[in-house]
């Protein structure tokens, strides 16, 4: 769906040419599916009710929701599993129902106008690579799920045979893609489809495609939020050290929550300015007058006690 947007905004093609394009995808090696397949189809059908464009082009743009349509991102969730793709997806759709909003929006929020000059040809090569590398990440994330609520579940799922159900003819997931998901799935030391070696290595040639098109849609100002999410799980899945111990110091900051370190064991929080430095020692001073009035009150029971005794 961002892929035809960005087809139609950025390289003026129309639908012939979006037919066009995604047939040759289909036949190419990175992207069959019959998904890609039916879409193909669909941008090549007129109308049949009027005698201007095709059925597509007279759709309203906005998709129902139905309450399986949320129940990755519940389920991710309640497990703890980043599913930012996923959510992105879903969150598409609560945009396209908020129509009247969107209208009325459309003519106060500008669109951008000083748009880069692009190659039509390395374009459609870029946005086909990104659509692989998304969809990839769109089952890493899936996978991810049905891994942690099998482990928390006690299911011992297959997810192999997960797989291959959905690659059954008839069902609207069968692609070659998917194959190759399932071959990482098999293999014995199998923990993550992100760094599966054949996945990785395919990735890792794809990346500046990928990273190209969320920059390119921005600049033409089209939502792409599968494109940015993906490969923000993706950098974020990669990365050594994550830009979020900022957050921890501020918690720390505000709360005293405390935090972990590098280079020692154990939990430290810290007294973040003079302030803090005696905010502490009155604290300190205050659990250290607890306990001292404890101590008395239990000497002095201790003390009736063997009064009486």
């Amino acid at each position: 769906v961002e892929a035809a947007e960005m087809l139609r905004v950025v390289t003026n093609f129309v639908n012939q040419d979006f037919g066009r394009i995604m047939n040759n995808w289909n036949n190419g090696d990175l992207l069959p599916s019959y998904v890609l397949e039916i879409s193909g189809k669909i941008y090549y059908k007129r109308d049949d009710l009027t005698p201007n464009g095709h059925i597509v082009n007279h759709m309203v743009d906005c998709v129902d929701l139905k309450d399986s349509d949320t129940w990755a991102a519940i389920e991710a969730t309640k497990l703890g599993v980043p599913v930012p793709t996923l959510n992105a997806a879903l969150e598409a759709r609560y945009f396209s129902v908020m129509k009247d909003d969107r209208v009325e929006a459309s003519s106060i929020l500008k669109s951008p106008t000083d748009t880069p000059v692009i190659f039509k040809d390395q374009a459609v090569d870029d946005l086909q690579k990104a659509i692989y590398c998304t969809i990839i990440t769109a089952y890493a994330e899936g996978i991810s799920i049905l891994l942690a609520a099998s482990e928390v579940e006690s299911w011992d799922a297959n997810i192999t045979e997960c797989l291959r159900i959905w690659n059954h003819p008839g069902s609207f997931l069968v692609s070659n893609m998917l194959n190759k998901i399932i071959s990482a799935c098999e293999k014995e030391n199998f923990k993550h489809l992100l760094i599966d070696e054949e996945i990785s290595a395919k990735l890792n040639e794809l990346q500046m495609s990928w990273r190209r098109m969320p920059a390119l849609a921005f600049c033409y100002g089209i939502p792409c939020p599968t494109f940015c999410a993906s490969l923000t799980y993706y950098d974020s899945y990669r990365m050594k050290i994550m830009p979020i111990r900022l957050l921890r110091a501020q918690r720390d900051f505000f709360g005293g929550h405390g935090y972990e370190r590098f280079d020692r064991d154990g939990y430290f929080s810290s007294c973040w300015t003079r302030d803090h430095t005696m905010q502490k020692k009155k604290r300190a001073a205050a659990e250290a007058l607890e306990k001292e009035m404890a101590d008395v009150q239990n000497e002095r029971k201790r003390r009736e006690k063997k009064d009486l005794s």
